[in-house]
């Protein structure tokens, strides 16, 4: 949809009262005439904090930044939707990617040597192919079946990447129940055993959520509107390239490490439940 707003009022102005007559545009009067449009940006409400940090890293460091992405409104703006995404669509593959442990190794410990038949052909295909093609696929099948949006797109990128860390983790926690439940006489509920076995499983299961929480940078390219994929949006609006991809550097460790911490945190709390 062509907005026609202004050239609408531009149309009325010029068919009637002083604009009307073809008269030079020296003799125009000054309302006829629209003011120059205004393209400078608006500066965001933490300008003058970011000025200020500027300035003491030149004086007492003699470091010379220049965060002009955290001065203009629209650039912060940016940066913000961003971030705030980053972070949800972390939370959502880590939950993806427990959700689909627990699924598939429930399914091997149930099915036994006939689902894990099955089960090799997948973990075969996902550690043969590349997460952006897994990615890839799963955004067409996406978009033939729904309207393709951001949420779609976060769905899409946590079920995909849920699914391969997942299948393999499943796949460790029934190597670990194998030899612990598959000879015993004395197994316990389904509910026990899966309990066990992802509790003695529970750093590699750990590794394959930190791998997961790792893995969410690719879905930028499928359109998830996350730190990478608004980083050609963000540079425009600063003069150093530099402080801004060492700002978003530091900003995805401190992602990583806060997702290392939640895996580790998980993993503390099943072996301690599986001790007690």
């Amino acid at each position: 949809k062509v907005a026609t707003a202004f050239l609408a009022k531009q149309a009325d102005k010029w068919s009637q009262g002083a604009c009307s007559p073809p008269l030079p545009v020296s003799e125009l009067p000054d309302t006829c005439i629209s003011p120059p449009l205004e393209v400078s940006l608006a500066k965001s409400s933490i300008a003058p904090a970011v000025e200020a940090f500027e300035a003491y890293l030149l004086d007492v460091f003699g470091i010379s930044a220049n965060f002009d992405f955290l001065r203009t409104e629209v650039a912060l703006n940016g940066f913000e939707e961003g971030m705030v995404t980053t972070f949800i669509a972390i939370i959502l593959v880590l939950l993806s990617t427990l959700f689909f442990t627990m699924v598939i190794s429930y399914t091997l410990i149930v099915s036994g040597s006939r689902g894990a038949s099955v089960l090799q052909i997948f973990t075969t295909f996902f550690t043969g192919t590349p997460p952006i093609l897994i990615l890839v696929i799963a955004a067409a099948i996406a978009n033939a079946l729904v309207v393709y949006s951001t949420p779609v797109s976060l769905g899409v990128a946590a079920l995909a990447l849920g699914l391969m860390n997942g299948s393999l983790a499943g796949q460790s926690v029934y190597d670990t129940w194998r030899p612990i439940f598959s000879n015993s006489n004395d197994r316990g509920s389904i509910r026990h055993q899966l309990f066990v076995s992802s509790a003695k499983s529970a750093r590699q299961i750990e590794a394959y959520l930190v791998n997961g929480a790792k893995g969410t940078a690719v879905a930028s390219f499928i359109g998830v509107p996350e730190m990478i994929n608004v980083l050609n949006d963000i540079i425009s609006f600063s003069k150093n390239h530099e402080t801004t991809y060492w700002f978003l550097l530091l900003f995805y460790l401190v992602v990583v490490q806060l997702a290392v911490w939640l895996a580790a945190a998980f993993r503390a709390q099943l072996e301690k439940r599986v001790q007690a």
